[in-house]
């Protein structure tokens, strides 16, 4: 009797597990919940964007150059632009200009600077006139020409006492010889193009007065310029040389041009214009 009580509490008892495992596998533990996932964004233009707010522009608008705002450069090359002995700039090119400015009741004060300066303020600056400028192929697209100033011939000048030495009646003879040309002058770009060559028949200077200079030191045998015979005394009077001691070997006649009053191109057209009326120059021929 007693084993078999013993025999029923076991079987009660494993029952009493069994039930407690079973509804132990029936409950569901606590997970926490899953990130929610977000929402996909949308493609660029998928919607309308808000409207950008307007703005207005307080940037005061560049003011348009007035003829007041000129600057007019040259250089001393007698006889169109020069300083004479009193001190003043005269000659025939300054002369037009002087009476162009006075007709348009302007007070600018013209500045005389050595020429590659003058001529490289007038292709990098706006408003910048500039003369006595001859008028090339080369430089026709550079500048806005103005008005012709003078007819300009140009010699070949060397010294009297050697003048025998040479027999020059054309540009291809003077290649035989070595001259001397101003640096960014017409001429020594001429010279250029005729198939001189610096250090060969050519020496560049930075001004006429060294060019000269290198006449007398024997160092070339011409100096190319288009002052005329009868003003050589103003362009030898920088150097301590006589003029007189100077004569033409030849009259360049390839050279030929007119000499002109131009702008940088840069300078607004009716500027120009007012100065084409102004400075009506000569009449070509």
């Amino acid at each position: 009797m007693k084993r078999f009580f013993s025999r029923k509490v076991m079987v009660i008892m494993l029952s009493l597990l069994i039930i407690v495992f079973i509804a132990g596998c029936s409950v569901t533990p606590d997970v926490p919940a899953p990130d929610p996932v977000p929402a996909p964004e949308e493609s660029p233009g998928t919607t309308d964007a808000p409207e950008a707010a307007e703005t207005t522009d307080t940037t005061a608008p560049a003011a348009e150059a007035t003829i007041e705002d000129v600057r007019i450069v040259t250089e001393d090359y007698p006889p169109y632009n020069f300083i004479n002995e009193d001190g003043e700039l005269d000659g025939i090119g300054y002369r037009q200009v002087r009476d162009g400015l006075n007709q348009l009741n302007l007070d600018i004060e013209i500045e005389v600077l050595p020429w590659s300066r003058a001529y490289e303020m007038a292709q990098q600056e706006d408003n910048v006139l500039i003369f006595s400028m001859t008028r090339t192929e080369a430089r026709e697209n550079m500048f806005k020409w103005i008005s012709p100033l003078a007819q300009s011939d140009v010699y070949l000048y060397a010294l009297r006492d050697r003048i025998g030495e040479y027999d020059v009646n054309s540009l291809e003879d003077a290649k035989n010889h070595v001259i001397s040309a101003m640096q960014d002058d017409f001429t020594q770009e001429t010279l250029l193009a005729e198939g001189f060559e610096e250090g060969v028949n050519l020496s560049s200077t930075p001004d006429m007065a060294m060019g000269v200079t290198q006449v007398f030191r024997g160092q070339t045998d011409f100096f190319i310029s288009s002052s005329e015979p009868s003003d050589i005394a103003e362009l030898v009077r920088e150097t301590e040389y006589d003029a007189n001691d100077l004569v033409v070997a030849y009259n360049v006649e390839e050279m030929r041009s007119y000499l002109y009053i131009a702008a940088s191109m840069g300078t607004p057209d009716h500027i120009v214009q007012q100065f084409r009326d102004a400075i009506p120059g000569v009449e070509r021929e």
